[in-house]
């Protein structure tokens, strides 16, 4: 796999030792991709051999044509014999890659079997490093030479190795495989393991083998699509065209770095992700590793794919000829911490013994197909539609990927081989909870739409970009055109708080659509500021009552291991309105992008209104039957009269309590997590969100940058939203604690990094080799604020309050987020203007680190536990702080 990109160029301009091979761009697109094409027929053979000779001699079966595939290649004289010899190691490549996930699942511990399972990829990584380093410096007949001692150096080493115990015992070999046990788990003891797996494969012979098993039984299918669906990721991410043509596409750079150090360095780079993953997989979980991996490799290729767009049309890119190579170093550190190897690993997990060479034969070929469809394509594509064209591609398969790890793919960490088959054929249905979920936030991506129109839509109001738009407005009344949407939602939060426990979560979610529709078309049709004013209060309504209800629903219907994670999908959906105003927002009139706008509110409207209410809800109006009915909907399952006694028997106890200000502010418990909502609140805002958030473009048209201030606004929104998915899928596996105290620190961090440059240009200092500073700092800041401030004030807001206070704790809380969010927007203009441009975000610093200190000794950890342990935790807490405080004023008298 290594040795195409030191080799193509080679290839191509001519070997200094005198290769007798000279080869143009469309047969190196052939030598690159037959060894993927060569796979395929390998991934058969290892099939229909695996069953038969075992695993153990069809792995030792595939170096006899990788030996033939570097002697080709040593004595080539013609583009045919290369041809030949990459079809060969693709074979080799296609036996090896199918059998080996089998052979490491089957003789590894449950404990142990990620670390072990990740070491086939480490092996990988390291075979193109050490393609990556010698071959930049070695003809092509010595590079053959050397890398010829790889297979012979594996036969040599591994014919003394036990075979599979699985495979032993499903050739009635049971004596042979508990010898094998007893090697490889090195002590005497291994009976009752024996008999597990002699249990388990019996059980799985026992049913046929065929396609239409692995079709149609239920668990199967779900683990060839698992499967297939993250081999094709893997290969849709770039993967084979950033290995293959690493060299080719740094040497397109105009960097001072050669491209084949840079290859090195990139070799070296994805070896040390490969072992931090085989570490940390059965630490972390494969699940989320594969969407951080996702997530990541998105980030990387939207820089790449930026950087080439930019290059394509002939814009200045004189100071960012360092953003490629760091995109690819990137896109490797995070596809090695997943996508690479965790792909691999499941291989030899998801399947039944039955069907487990079937299974894997038709992962590995898929995988093969469509590299080989890649790598054919990406010079192709890149030659006619520009290089940021597949880079493009690359980052929206990584993006659905995610989506498909969260909502499909199942986690395996830590569980035996038996009962991971267990999970698959008798899986949880919640589909309709993740529909409520989803459909539910589409309110918050219709609300956000507004936080979103101020930055594009500003600078055309303030300087007359829009000729057709018949309002202009100067900075005051811009500045209350940010602010009012503020000034609303502290007002819709009452309004919410009045009306949530009458009409109910959902029917006050969907109330939303109204002033909404009104606020956009007051915006289409308006003629003065005064009709801005007006849409922008009532927008600021419609956001205060959905995010305050929106919360509360949420974190109603949600079971308590996946709560967080529902939880967040508020502020992605938030974070993606916001992107997509950036985005549209820059290219269409100020008409033209509210009527555009005004499809949020109606397809919210026509997607949420056929869910389920919140099962609390309906308990609190006495009505169990449609608790029970609602919890059926979106547990997917009908046993839920447990789950409904325990939220009955809290809703009644919350509700003997009474729903007051007092009770709020003098019950321990209550206070204290007002008093963490409240402060959560403050510091979110106070950090600098919606200064940044409401005039993004305008800070980025104060830098001295060759890039215009809608492009970076585009790549903030992009980062925001990465950001917030990430957030959203760790948010309930690192705890909410830890990633509120990453989120401050990071932002105090950027947003010091942003006073820095504006500081040293109020005081007329060279800034001409900074410029890149303040626009790094405003993207990390998002990227850190996303990563916690951004999303948890919101997830804890529907934790932390009993049933009782809930509403009222929530409205403080809301109104508190609004009524600081309209200060700061009000002030920021006005500010920047008197004190400079600096003084805010010297200011916003200090508040981020005053967050980080709250955290730290105050709020309280959320994570796994449901919302009866919290409140028992909180009020508990509250009680012993009160009898301990008792205790020390007795013994002091």
């Amino acid at each position: 796999m290594g040795w195409a990109s030191p080799s193509v160029p080679l290839l191509i301009n001519g070997d200094n030792a005198g290769y007798p091979v000279r080869l143009n761009l469309e047969e190196i697109s052939w030598v690159t991709s037959l060894l993927t094409l060569g796979a395929i027929p390998g991934c058969i053979i290892s099939a229909l051999t695996v069953n038969i000779i075992g695993r153990k001699n069809t792995m030792l079966f595939s170096a006899v044509p990788s030996i033939i595939g570097w002697l080709l290649i040593i004595f080539a004289t013609s583009s045919t014999d290369v041809y030949i010899s990459r079809f060969l190691s693709g074979l080799a490549m296609g036996m090896h890659t199918s059998i080996m996930p089998i052979y490491l699942g089957e003789i590894s511990p449950a404990k142990i079997r990620g670390y072990l399972g990740s070491m086939l990829i480490v092996a990988v990584k390291l075979g193109v490093l050490i393609e990556f380093t010698i071959g930049s410096f070695l003809s092509m007949k010595n590079l053959a030479l050397i890398s010829l001692v790889a297979p012979c150096l594996f036969a040599v080493s591994f014919i003394w190795l036990p075979e599979s115990p699985y495979y032993l015992i499903r050739c009635d070999a049971k004596e042979k495989a508990i010898n094998s046990l007893v090697q490889l788990r090195g002590k005497k003891d291994v009976y009752k393991e024996a008999d597990t797996i002699e249990q388990s494969v019996k059980a799985d012979l026992a049913n046929k083998a065929g396609l239409r098993e692995l079709l149609f039984i239920r668990g199967n299918r779900r683990a060839l699509t698992t499967l297939v669906c993250l081999v094709i990721f893997q290969q849709l991410s770039g993967s084979q065209a950033l290995l293959q043509y690493a060299q080719i596409i740094f040497d397109k750079m105009n960097s001072n770095l050669e491209g084949k150090y840079l290859t090195i360095i990139l070799g070296t780079v994805q070896l040390v992700c490969t072992i931090i993953c085989m570490i940390i997989t059965d630490c972390s979980g494969r699940k989320l590793l594969l969407t951080i991996s996702s997530v990541g490799t998105a980030c990387s290729t939207v820089i790449i794919a930026t950087y080439f767009h930019l290059q394509y049309n002939h814009v200045d890119i004189s100071n960012i000829t360092w953003l490629p190579a760091t995109g690819v170093i990137l896109f490797i550190v995070m596809y090695g911490l997943g996508l690479s190897v965790l792909p691999f690993t499941m291989a030899g997990e998801l399947f039944s013994m039955n069907v487990k060479a079937l299974g894997n034969m038709i992962g590995m070929m898929t995988m093969t197909i469509v590299a080989f469809v890649v790598t054919k394509l990406y010079l192709i594509i890149s030659e006619s539609a520009g290089m940021h064209t597949p880079f493009w591609i690359f980052t929206a398969c990584s993006f659905v990927a995610a989506i498909f790890t969260f909502f499909y793919v199942p986690e395996t960490k830590g569980r035996t081989l038996e009962q991971i088959q267990k999970k698959l054929h008798n899986p949880e249905n919640m589909k309709k909870l993740y529909l409520a979920a989803v459909a539910g936030n589409l309110g918050m991506l219709s609300v956000a739409l507004f936080i979103g129109w101020a930055s594009p839509s500003l600078p055309l109001l303030l300087h007359g970009g829009d000729a057709e738009y018949p309002v202009r407005l100067n900075l005051e009344e811009a500045s209350w055109v940010t602010a009012l949407l503020s000034v609303g939602a502290a007002a819709g939060s009452v309004i919410s708080a009045l009306i949530v426990n009458i009409i109910g979560r959902k029917n006050t979610m969907l109330f939303t659509v109204v002033p909404s529709i009104i606020a956009w078309l007051l915006i289409v049709f308006a003629t003065t500021s005064w009709e801005l004013y007006i849409s922008r209060f009532i927008s600021g309504l419609a956001m205060g009552i959905t995010s305050m209800s929106t919360s509360m629903y949420m974190s109603e219907i949600s079971p308590a291991d996946i709560r967080g994670n529902l939880g967040s999908i508020l502020a992605v959906a938030g974070k993606f309105g916001i992107l997509i105003e950036f985005t549209t927002g820059s290219f269409l009139s100020v008409r033209n992008l509210a009527l555009v706008s005004l499809a949020g509110p109606c397809l919210f409207l026509v997607t949420f209104i056929w869910l389920p209410e919140s099962p609390y809800h309906l308990m609190r109006c006495n009505t169990k039957q449609k608790a029970i009915n609602s919890l059926i909907q979106l547990r997917g399952k009908e046993d839920v009269y447990k789950e409904a006694d325990s939220i009955e028997q809290f809703v009644k106890d919350d509700l003997t309590n009474k729903a007051s200000i007092h009770e709020l502010l003098f019950i321990p418990g209550n206070r204290r997590a007002l008093i963490t909502l409240l402060c959560l609140a403050l510091v979110q805002q106070l950090s600098g969100s919606q200064a940044v958030m409401q005039y993004a473009q305008l800070i980025f048209d104060e830098m001295d940058g060759n890039l215009e201030g809608k492009y970076l606004t585009m790549i903030l929104g992009v980062m925001q939203l990465i950001c917030a998915i990430v957030s959203m899928f760790i948010t309930d596996c690192s705890g909410r604690k830890s990633w509120l105290m990453i989120s401050t620190i990071g932002s105090a961090c950027s947003t010091a990094m942003v006073a820095t440059y504006f500081h040293l240009q109020y005081h007329h200092m060279d800034t001409s080799n900074i410029t890149w500073l303040p626009a790094i700092g405003v993207i990390l800041y998002r990227v850190m604020f996303s990563l916690g401030l951004g999303i948890l004030p919101f997830t804890m807001g529907g934790e932390l309050f009993p049933m009782n206070v809930k509403a009222l704790g929530l409205m403080i809380g809301t109104m508190t987020i609004h009524i600081t969010a309209f200060v700061v927007e009000s002030l920021y203009l006005i500010v920047s203007e008197s004190a400079g441009m600096h003084t805010p975000f010297w200011i916003f610093t200090m508040c981020s680190l005053a967050g980080a200190l709250f955290t730290i000794f105050y709020i309280p950890e959320t994570k796994g536990r449901t919302l009866e342990q919290i409140h028992k935790k909180l009020h508990g807490s509250s009680k012993k702080k009160e009898f301990k405080n008792e205790v020390l004023s007795r013994v002091t008298i």
